[in-house]
């Protein structure tokens, strides 16, 4: 008991004055597994707030952030613009949009998900749907040319057939805030709707059977029973959207509007326009007064929702009750009546309808990149070719092609960052749910504060290039992927859940800080890793943003760079052809061949982390 004592004083945070260096240096171990995150945080986070200074002067690369001051002139320059009010008003509105609509059918799928039975269809139809999540958006948006492309858009094709004109979608600006919302739908309800659904499977299962007792159906017992008790989940989850409604989502608004002019009036978002400021005039100063409105903005909105959900939901959206631990659709089987085994076939038929519309561009792009090249150009994209051909693949890995080559560069990113990334990840996680860390809150700030407040593009490509991050495969791998204080919390919460007592007992046993770290709870924090692991693979693996900011050298390139830059590899490759081959090159079906080979390894590692990256998800989001 006295060992005991011993080892639990320090978290016990005693009335004395402690010395903060002597602290630290009697659990130095401890500490040192969370340097490297405080190092990055420092630099990526931290390191960039002195350039804020750069939207208040006109900025000269000779003299730095000590260039003359001008105040807010170069705020002014872009609120007398006409696009000031166009991107505020389209990041609102787009974001509104996603917000409302995304809440409700990650709800409903939830719902529909909760009441399907045969778990051999569940499993398969939630796989179909969080399949679009770990996609990259430039596949998305060869996805979406392949539906609404004028001349072999497979929605041209039909309305077509059946006597009416093509239109020509990405020239009709009007057609694009339900283009927009249904991309958005499809690609995230299914992961959205994970908390969701985790939180309906906390509720306990005697509210039910109470309900069904004194008659309430199977419809009644959602309306009265299942969405009252989503409220705090759906309140905590809204008001958090809202906090970031100021910002945009980059990777998808780049990747599909591309440079498209005609677009840019209705879906020009900040972010967009920041990059667009940056890249076109290379005038940091205006780009960072633009940036800095954005982050200001945005700051006051997060630190109001946080301050709402703490007030009025201050233990979050977790259900602790004794079902929380309760497997998905694992409820007693109550007598159903006629009525509600109908309204069961509509929602298996409702679930398997989404999941397979979640599933048909996958098909779409492996059948096109299958198709021969005259056929496309004849009867467009289509899920059932008429005739087959393997060209496109010929093509992809011939001695001529820089595919096989990103493919490297790919690998050796993701195989590398993923693997420090989970490891600075877990050491930070873990220290921050260790009691025996008394400035864990202090530390949890540290780290939340970079979440809810950025300073931008120009700085952090300033910091990128200053570390050498710049046109090598560092700056593929270190710039703001190596560290995610949202992965990072993950692991804090999934540790903070297993048994201090483990803890104690290593201690007592004369195990050390590291060995109680790697290869007690290590072990056990197998779904949270296989989460994390998951998100920073994905991460790296989708990746174009990097390579478009810091990387020059085409030997260099990473797939998603390779892929979006699609259209010049092909000019190149034609022009190294000769014969029948270059006067009708594989165009159209090159494009998904390499949309197929870029989506590879991310069908082949989904299923066997599927399992753990649910759970992961449930136990360390929804705890926190």
């Amino acid at each position: 008991m006295r060992v005991r004592a011993q080892a639990a004083a320090p978290s016990g945070g005693g009335k004395g004055r402690v010395n903060p260096f002597r602290e630290i240096w009697d659990k130095k171990f401890l500490y040192l597994l969370a340097v490297p995150a405080i190092l990055y945080t420092f630099i990526y986070g931290y390191m960039t707030l002195p350039y804020l200074a750069i939207a208040f002067e006109k900025f000269n690369y000779e003299t730095g952030v000590r260039s003359p001051f001008v105040g807010l002139e170069n705020f002014a320059s872009f609120f007398r613009s006409s696009w000031a009010w166009s991107v505020t008003r389209n990041t609102l509105v787009i974001n509104f949009l996603f917000l409302i609509f995304g809440t409700f059918f990650a709800i409903l799928i939830a719902l529909l998900l909760n009441e399907i039975r045969a778990r051999r269809f569940l499993k398969i139809t939630q796989s179909s749907m969080l399949f679009p999540f770990f996609i990259s958006w430039v596949i998305v948006s060869y996805m979406l040319q392949g539906i609404l492309g004028t001349e072999n858009g497979m929605l041209n094709r039909f309305i077509q057939s059946l006597g009416g004109k093509r239109i020509n979608f990405y020239a009709t600006p009007r057609y694009w805030y339900p283009i927009l919302l249904i991309l958005n739908i499809w690609k995230n309800a299914g992961y959205n709707s994970i908390i969701y659904l985790a939180a309906i499977t906390g509720i306990d299962e005697s509210i039910y059977e109470a309900a069904a007792i004194d008659g309430a159906t199977r419809f009644k017992r959602i309306i009265y029973v299942t969405l009252p008790l989503l409220v705090p989940t759906i309140s905590v989850l809204t008001l958090m959207s809202i906090g970031r409604i100021f910002y945009g989502d980059f990777g998808m608004m780049y990747a599909v509007i591309r440079d498209n002019s005609a677009l840019m009036p209705i879906a020009e978002v900040i972010d967009t326009y920041v990059f667009r400021v940056f890249k076109n005039t290379g005038n940091p100063s205006l780009t960072m007064a633009i940036g800095l409105y954005q982050s200001v903005v945005g700051f006051i909105l997060v630190y109001t929702s946080n301050r709402v959900v703490r007030r009025f939901y201050p233990e979050g959206a977790a259900n602790t009750n004794p079902g929380a631990d309760r497997p998905v659709n694992d409820r007693i089987h109550l007598r159903t009546t006629k009525g509600e085994r109908i309204g069961s076939i509509f929602i298996y038929l409702f679930v398997l309808l989404f999941a397979v519309m979640c599933l048909v561009p996958f098909v779409m792009v492996i059948t096109v990149s299958l198709t021969e090249e005259k056929t496309i150009t004849r009867n467009g994209y289509s899920l059932f070719p008429a005739q087959w051909s393997g060209n496109a693949y010929r093509m992809m890995f011939g001695k001529n092609s820089a595919v096989p080559r990103s493919y490297g560069v790919t690998g050796t990113a993701t195989a590398v960052g993923t693997f420090i990334a989970a490891l600075i990840t877990f050491g930070a996680g873990y220290t921050l749910a260790n009691k025996q860390c008394r400035y864990r809150n202090g530390l949890s700030l540290y780290f939340y504060f970079t979440m809810v407040f950025s300073a931008g593009l120009v700085p952090w490509y300033m910091v990128s290039k200053a570390i050498g991050a710049y046109d090598n495969i560092w700056a593929l791998i270190v710039p703001s992927l190596m560290f995610s204080p949202f992965n990072m919390f993950l692991v804090r919460n999934f540790v903070s859940g297993i048994p201090d007592a483990l803890n104690e007992s290593a201690r007592i046993d004369g195990a050390g800080e590291m060995r109680i770290a790697f290869q007690i709870y290590l072990p056990l924090c197998k779904p949270v890793l296989a989460t994390i692991v998951l998100f920073y693979a994905i991460g790296y693996w989708n990746n174009y943003f990097n390579a478009v900011m810091l990387i020059f050298d085409r030997k260099l390139y990473p797939l998603q760079m390779l892929l979006f830059s699609i259209q010049s590899e092909i000019q190149a490759m034609t022009k190294l052809m000769s014969g029948a081959a270059r006067a009708n090159p594989p165009k159209e079906s090159f494009k998904m061949a390499t949309s197929v080979v870029t989506m590879g390894p991310i069908i082949l590692l989904y299923p066997f982390l599927q399992k753990y990256f649910v759970k992961g998800m449930v136990i360390g989001a929804v705890k926190g």
